[in-house]
Order: C-alpha cells, then structure tokens, then sequence
C-alpha cells in the first residue's frame, strides 16, 4: 500500500506484516519471540499511526505481548471459555490452539439441513476432510435419488446421514496446534498426497520441518471434490486427485517472505497417473493431456512418486469418515512415518507402466511420404504467391542472384551484374519462365508425344497443340495468315487445374478494373490458352472480395401487417384516404387570349376496395377542400375514417369540422 512505500523503510517488520499477513482491517501474524512479538506490535502501531489508523483489539498467545490498554483481552478474561474467532477460526490464545465449535440441532435428516449443515461448518483449511467430504458425499446422492428439500431420504441414506450428525460434536474435542514451524528449522519440505474414489478425489498437504531437534510434520491443507455426475474411470479420477493436489500447493506458496521451500514432493497410489505425468503431454490424448499439463504448470519443481494404499493419508478423504473415526486416524494428521526419517530413506519408488495408461495414449500411425526430388523449385513459387505479378518478379530476383553469383565466381566486374529496377525484358523473360515450368510438370506426357511426331491424349487433340522454336507449348489453329502478332495466334497452352492459370485470371481481372467474365477471357486470350475457362473464371470472380461486396444483394426489409382499415370488408369508401395532386394548368375559356389559371385535383382513395373518387379543386385553401368534401360525401356517403398527410389545408379542415360539431353539441342541436 501507499503508506509502506512512503514510511516502510523505517519499519520492517510492520511492512512485511501488512503486506503479506492482513486481511481487510484485520492482521494474523506471529513471532519467533517474545521481544521480536513486541518489536512487531510497536512497528505496526507506529507504521498506522502515521496514516492515521488505530489498532485495537488485540490478542496473543503471551499476555507480555499485549498493550497495556486492551479492552479484548479483558473480555476474554471474563469469559468461561477463552476461545476467539479469528477470521472465522476458534482460537484459543492461551494454548495457541485452534478448535470447533459445532452448533447442537435436532431437526430431522433432509437435504436442506444436510447442505445447512455443511455450510456452518467452516473449515477453510480442510483438517475436516474426510468429515466434510462425507457428507458432500451424502448430499450428492441426495440430489442423484431426485429427494426434494424438506422430504425425508431413503433408509440407507438416512442411517449415514444420522450417524454423521450424531457424532459431529465429537469434533469439539480437536485442538489443532497453530504454531506448526518451529522457529528453529533449518530446511522445510512440502509433502502432498492424492487419492481418488468412486466417491471422489482428495489431496493433502504436509509441511515438513528439519530443525536441530529433529523432524516435524504437520497437516497444513486438504481439499476434497465429490466426482463429477458425468462419470469418469478411476485412472481419470486420480488424474483429477493429482491436478487437485498441484492446485492446492500453488495456493500455499509462498508460504511466507522469511520461509523457502527447498523441496516439494507428491505422492500417489496409481501407476497410471504417474505414468501419465512422465509422458509427453502431445503424445496423450486430449483430456489427460490437458490436466497433465495443468499439473506441470502448477507446481513444476515438484517430483512425482508412488506410495502403497495404506500409507496414502489421502485415502481416508476420498471416502469419507464418521467423525469418531476420524479422532482416532493419526495418518490424518501427521502423515506416514517415513516422513520423520531422512528424505534418502523414504519408499521414492516409480511402478511399471500399467497397461491401462495405454488407452490413453495416442495411437502412432506411420506415415511413408515420397518427394519427387526433381521437382522445380519454381513450381514452389507459384503455389505459394498470391498475385501473379509477385511470382513473377519474386523469379526475377532469382534470375538475377544466380547471373550474379555467376559473375562473382567468374571475377567479373559489378558493371556487368543485373542491379537496379526491373527491367520489361526481365519481367517478360521471368513470366515466360513460369509459363516454362508450369507446362513441363503438368503437360509432361504431351510434351513427349508432340517430340515423338505422335498426336497428344484427346483432352488437347482438339486444340492442335505443337512445340515451338524456344520449346514452349501453343496452340494451333486457322490464325497463320492472320496480321496479327505470333503470340494471340498460337498463345501459350495453360492447363486450367494448375495454380498459375488462377493467378492469370485474378491478374487480368484487376488489370481491367474488375472487368466481367468475357472481358477477362478476351484479355488471357490474347497470349494465353486455358482450356474450358468459364468456370475457373467464375470462381476466381466469386472470390474477388471487392466484386463480391459489389454485386450483394440488399437483405429485403420484413414488412409490418396491414392495418384493420386495409383487410375489413365494408361499403366503399367507408375509411378512405385522401391526398391533393396538383397543381394542373387550365384555360378558363375558350378565348384566344384566355387567362392560364392553376386547379388541383382532390383524390379519395377507399382503404378496403381501392375505389377512386376524384374532385376538383380551385385552389389549396381549406375551403375549397371543404367544399370538395361535401361533395364527396354527398356522392359517396360519410366516412367512418379519414386518413391524409396532415398537411395545411386538411388540419385546418379538421378543426372547423370539430369546431361546428363542438357548437353543434353545446346548443343541443346534434349533429
């Protein structure tokens, strides 16, 4: 925070403690003595003073510790039980232990209560294991037997579930020691273990202290997982077990800034897991690849070991245990025996292979891959260029690298190398160049036969191809005398499979600016021949982005329901539109020089029928709209409806008309 980067300098260890050992406004931490305790409540107290914070509250496990003025430890001192919460743990700070403490209830066995009662018993670090994960157990196949909330379960679940919530106070008896690193150790191990069920999976976490005195070890976490309701073999669910346990030992680390794990080694009782873990992860099949290499990422400095069933702690976990069997399971809590002799004696043993790491395996097929070793390396251009024009002049620059190396190894002066732009002869020479290798690798067999004097397959017997002066294949025809150059009458036979015959097509097409099928198809013919290219030019069109943006249709908008008005049958002109068109020129006489007058036309349009009635009018003004609409009803009769674009002369229409019905309504006359 802030306030230890600005004044941290001067206090250490209250830096280190609210950097590494707080929880919102509260801090768990500790000392390797009693004056170094001390040491650390002056230099928090004087660290938060300087930002304006106030500690209180406190409590430790030496009354020397404590500020004189302390109210917490007064009420504890009054208290029958000297027991506190910290951060939801019982801790007694007399015998620096921690406890349980579980609510009596007697109401009757239902899912509701079992999963009520799970949820109070809080054990964040998991020395309730085997306790806890018992009755997750009996939960789940609450909800596998479709049991609703409050109906009682079935006989045999029932009697399970009794006798765990019998014996859960018995759990009130545990104390659990905080302090489990003696402050003289000299080197600290992590020590996991895993195990899976049918019931579930497990993992179980030791700390392992070497100090003068001796070896100690102590339960640190555990974590417990029911299997998943999709179900998986048991190979998979230790598979799970061991990713389960590289989670939990790359939740604990670190562990402290001042405490170094030398060494972290994991155990477990299945020869495929191990096997797994020591293939690798590409040659495994997806799922146990995908946790094999979670399991590597996890904890990656750790070593995989195998250890027998019943010295596996982690077994007790993974099928539950009634709470009185578990005060009385010692392996619980400090793990096998081994553990306490040197690390060269423990049982670090790696089991055959089993054949049931086989299944998941990857199957190895081989694969016999021949290469034509006289394949031109030009052919490679071609299929990996994208336009024509890079191909091209991509083959330039080869051209011109081997001439110059040439040159180099002839000690010839630079003036004779090929430097600088590409030059018109150079472009034309690289394109006939592909043009060349194209046609040996794919008109080979023809090439042959037209050497020979023989006629080619029928595919281009028709064409009357023929080779010319330079090598090249072209095709024939009637053109000989035509005055036009050698290239359009005999162009350059390209079969229409290969990838340079796209690449012609696409040059062409944006050469002529996006041009159609048959403009493009004039353009290659003038130099080259593709066999049937109407369908290659269709889809080297199709795949034009910008053409394609082009020619899209428009989406065609959905159309709303026509109104009531539209599908009601009814007399004509019952609800009826109306609109003005206009304005129309007319004489108002037959005079020579008769005046040149404007009328417009009043159009009444039946909603139902699309009947059309048509009036006259003299001008726009809402009389003479009026008048128009007296007419029409005298003809027509009234409309229930009128429907207009609310222009001028119709707004003021419908105000009159309201306006006379209004009076019409106050004098009593009616309408």
């Amino acid at each position: 925070c802030q306030l230890v980067q600005d004044e941290g300098s001067r206090y250490h260890l209250g830096s280190r403690a609210i950097l590494y050992e707080s929880y919102v406004d509260d801090f768990l931490t500790g000392a390797s003595s009693v004056q170094e305790a001390r040491q650390l409540r002056d230099d928090l107290q004087s660290l938060l003073a300087l930002g304006g914070f106030h500690l209180d509250k406190w409590a430790s496990s030496h009354v020397e510790v404590l500020p004189e003025q302390n109210s917490t430890l007064k009420e504890i001192g009054c208290l029958d039980s000297p027991s506190l919460k910290v951060l939801g743990l019982w801790w007694d700070p007399i015998l620096d232990q921690f406890k349980y403490r579980i609510d009596s209830s007697n109401e009757p066995l239902t899912k509701r209560s079992l999963l009520s009662r799970v949820a109070r018993t809080y054990d964040i670090n998991g020395f309730l294991g085997p306790v806890i994960f018992l009755m997750k157990s009996l939960l789940q196949k609450l909800w596998l037997a479709r049991v609703d909330w409050d109906q009682p379960p079935p006989n045999d679940i029932a009697e399970q579930g009794k006798s765990v919530l019998q014996e859960l106070p018995l759990l009130e008896e545990l104390s659990i020691p905080r302090c489990i690193l003696d402050p003289g150790w000299t080197s600290v191990q992590l020590v996991g273990f895993s195990d899976a069920s049918t019931l579930g999976m497990a993992a179980v976490l030791y700390l392992r202290a070497e100090t003068s005195a001796g070896v100690t070890c102590h339960l640190l976490k555990s974590k417990t997982r029911v299997a998943p309701l999709k179900t998986w073999t048991v190979p998979r669910l230790e598979l799970g077990a061991a990713v389960l346990l590289s989670r939990l030992i790359q939740s604990s680390l670190p562990l402290n800034p001042s405490v170094v794990v030398s060494r972290i080694v994991c155990f477990t009782d299945s020869s495929c897991t191990l096997a797994w873990i020591h293939t690798p992860p590409h040659k495994l099949k997806t799922f146990v690849s995908n946790r094999v290499v979670q399991i590597s990422e996890n904890c990656p400095d750790a070593n995989w070991f195998h250890i027998s069933t019943h010295d596996n702690p982690a077994d007790s976990a993974s099928r539950g245990l009634l709470p009185s069997e578990f005060l009385a399971d010692r392996l619980w809590w400090h793990g096998p025996s081994f553990l306490l002799d040197p690390i060269d004696l423990w049982p670090m043993n790696i089991p055959p292979e089993s054949s049931k790491a086989d299944d998941e395996i990857k199957s190895v097929q081989p694969v016999l891959v021949s290469q034509d070793l006289e394949q031109n390396r030009f052919s490679c251009l071609i299929d990996r260029s994208s336009s024509l024009d890079k191909a091209v002049r991509t083959c330039v620059f080869i051209i011109r690298f081997l001439f110059n190396l040439k040159m180099k190894c002839l000690k010839q002066p630079q003036a004779s190398w090929l430097l600088g732009p590409i030059s018109a002869s150079e472009y034309r020479e690289a394109k006939l160049h592909l043009v060349e290798v194209t046609q040996h690798e794919q008109l080979k067999s023809e090439i042959a036969l037209l050497k020979k004097g023989e006629p080619c397959s029928k595919k281009y017997r028709a064409l009357s191809p023929f080779i010319d002066p330079l090598g090249f294949v072209r095709v024939g025809g009637r053109l000989t005398h035509a005055p036009i150059p050698f290239k359009t009458k005999h162009p350059l036979l390209i079969p229409k499979s290969c990838q340079l015959a796209a690449l012609i097509c696409d040059f062409y097409h944006k050469f002529s600016g996006h041009g159609g099928p048959r403009l493009v198809l004039y353009l290659i013919q003038r130099e080259y021949w593709i066999p049937s290219p109407r369908s290659l030019l269709r889809r080297r069109l199709f795949l034009c982005l910008r053409c394609y943006k082009f020619v899209a249709k428009p989406q065609q908008p959905e159309m709303a329901s026509l109104p009531p008005s539209r599908v009601t049958p009814g007399r004509a002109f019952l609800e009826s539109g109306v609109d003005v068109a206009g304005p129309f020129s007319i004489r108002n006489s037959n005079l020579r020089n008769a005046r040149i007058e404007k009328m417009y036309f009043a159009l009444y349009v039946c909603m139902a029928t699309k009947a059309v009635h048509i009036e006259v009018l003299s001008s726009l003004s809402t009389e003479a709209f009026l008048a128009s609409l007296d007419r029409f009803v005298s003809r027509r009769g009234l409309p229930i409806r009128l429907y207009s674009d609310q222009g001028r002369n119709f707004r003021g229409a419908a105000r009159e008309i309201s306006e006379i019905t209004k009076f019409l309504k106050n004098t009593g006359q009616g309408v």
